[in-house]
């Protein structure tokens, strides 16, 4: 697993991805502190499982997603499926995030 993702805020209205997400309880580092738009921010990924799953469970709260469930028998972390709303979609791939 990666030990940092990179997450852009997408909605055009969402200019400081660090403040959209500090309002979601999603603590990160701003973009600008590694030369990036104030639309990204690094999530560290080094943590425990549960902060892990913590983290998915408030990202997708917050695109407006049902919460995702576990699969208890494996204990696996699952990632929430795509919205069928539309409103955005959950990616986390090569120590990349969008939503």
């Amino acid at each position: 697993m990666a030990a940092y993702a990179w997450l852009r805020c997408e909605r055009e209205e969402d200019e400081d991805c660090y403040d959209v997400l500090r309002s979601a309880n999603i603590i990160g580092r701003k973009g600008e502190y590694f030369h990036a738009e104030n639309r990204y921010v690094r999530l560290s990924l080094i943590r425990t499982e549960d902060d892990f799953n913590n983290l998915i469970y408030r990202l997708h709260e917050l695109v407006g997603g049902e919460p995702y469930k576990l699969a208890e028998a494996s204990r696996k972390t699952m990632l929430p499926h795509s919205t069928t709303g539309g409103t955005a979609d959950i990616a986390i791939d090569s120590g990349r995030a969008t939503m």
